[in-house]
């Protein structure tokens, strides 16, 4: 393993929201530790329910700097897309800011880390309207417009030479998504979910190129 410091950043999947192991950043930790439990590596799961890509650009300098990971990881959009108060309201976080605000990670590492971006499975809209994670409103998650941010996302990374772990076209061949997400709420992952994604870095990280 090339990479002894490793933190995610994003939202609800990166946290781990409803499940007892930590979602797929705590399963991918104890892959981690049990294979490399000699080398001193550490995992940090900066993930928090709700996020978006510009709240996150209000911590992440001060969160890298403390840590200074070997691989900065990032699952992130989906929040941005997110309509609050009616579906034909804007989202949280236009695209051409949710773009300015990627950029202006990749510019903050400056190549002191290596990226890696993991674009967020297909959702259903089966749960909205949904309360929002202060349960003080309710919003709308479009799945065409969640598509949109991850297409944008895949772009960035091209553009940027940044690694891309494409969960959305893995997931959505013969709605593949459907037995990952959990039934009722069709946003957040369930446990097959977590582990599969948790499964899927563990054969991806270890071969990146340095």
């Amino acid at each position: 393993m090339a990479f002894k410091r490793i933190a995610f950043w994003g939202s609800s999947s990166v946290y781990g929201t409803a499940d007892t192991e930590g979602g797929y950043v705590g399963r991918f930790r104890h892959w981690f530790d049990h294979e490399y439990e000699y080398e001193g590596g550490l995992v940090y799961n900066l993930g928090i329910p709700g996020e978006t890509s510009s709240k996150l650009c209000q911590r992440f300098p001060i969160e890298f700097d403390s840590r200074w990971p070997d691989l900065s990881v990032f699952q992130i959009g989906v929040n941005d897309a997110f309509r609050v108060g009616g579906v034909e309201l804007p989202p949280q976080v236009s695209l051409e800011q949710f773009e300015k605000n990627l950029g202006s990670i990749i510019t903050y590492i400056d190549g002191r880390s290596q990226i890696l971006f993991i674009l967020q499975y297909p959702i259903t809209e089966e749960g909205n309207p949904r309360k929002t994670y202060d349960q003080k409103h309710l919003g709308y998650y479009i799945r065409s417009e969640v598509e949109t941010y991850m297409h944008k996302m895949r772009e960035i990374a091209k553009n940027n030479n940044v690694s891309c772990l494409d969960l959305w076209d893995e997931w959505i061949a013969d709605d593949k998504y459907k037995q990952f997400v959990t039934r009722g709420d069709g946003i957040h992952l369930n446990e097959a979910g977590y582990s599969y994604i948790a499964q899927r870095l563990e054969e991806f990280i270890p071969h990146m190129v340095v």
